[in-house]
């Protein structure tokens, strides 16, 4: 079973919300954070939480966080990501039960701490320990990045002002110690405690910054008589 939760804000569109209810999402709303932190961080941290603690109130054992402004067209790769699960089985990490997936797209090997946020898939309470960093008290735009990456462009400088950078990070200091900023302990980070799907997989469409590409490598129609077997149609068919 499957259910759908949309958090969003006190003051959003009273119709627009109620038309979700009557299409049977689950709409959770919260008051907006006093300070917006680097590149709206404290209002992505604040909706997903919101939503993540009410599908742990519901019950479920896995969530996937997604964003409202862009399509998942490859459902059953989505619907296969708990056996995924079983495939990667959680290295070293004292406070987590799972590994938490995000996306090839957006998570480098290459700058350490950068983990993509726009989509992230794990158990209930590992999500909720990843969604719950303390409000970030940095001002930065994403137009004082882009002044950054020209006056200072290293990877350093340009994490600073990267939410992706700033979860992260939060995420694993609850686990103590310092973290290096090195090549090696952040491939150690992605060997035991996460885990990539490839964007063209899960089929995103997302108009934001180009609605003209919708980088659909894959037609992913449930009534195509001609669908072809992939390997999250395997995972699901072993899922029991």
């Amino acid at each position: 079973q499957i259910t759908v939760i949309v958090s969003t804000w006190v003051g959003e569109d009273a119709s627009a919300i109620e038309r979700m209810r009557e299409l049977g999402a689950e709409v959770i709303l919260s008051e907006k954070p006093a300070l917006a932190g680097r590149i709206n961080v404290n209002f992505q941290t604040r909706s997903a939480a919101a939503g993540i603690n009410r599908a742990i109130e519901l019950e479920c054992r896995f969530v996937a966080k997604t964003r409202s402004d862009q399509r998942i067209l490859c459902l059953p790769l989505l619907l296969s990501l708990p056996r995924y699960l079983d495939y990667f089985p959680l290295g070293t990490a004292a406070n987590q039960k799972c590994r938490l997936v995000g996306t090839s797209w957006g998570t480098t090997p290459f700058c350490p701490y950068y983990f993509a946020d726009q989509f992230m898939f794990g158990m209930c309470t590992d999500m909720l320990d990843f969604w719950s960093p303390p409000l970030d008290e940095m001002d930065g735009s994403r137009d004082k990045l882009m002044e950054t990456r020209e006056s200072e462009p290293t990877l350093a400088g340009l994490s600073s002002y990267a939410p992706e950078q700033y979860l992260i990070t939060q995420f694993l200091k609850r686990d103590g110690g310092e973290l290096p900023f090195r090549l090696k302990e952040w491939w150690k980070v992605l060997a035991d405690r996460f885990c990539v799907i490839n964007w063209s997989d899960l089929d995103i469409y997302w108009p934001k910054y180009d609605p003209k590409i919708e980088r659909r490598d894959y037609a992913n129609d449930d009534l195509m008589s001609g669908h072809t077997l992939r390997w999250w149609d395997c995972l699901a068919l072993n899922s029991g």
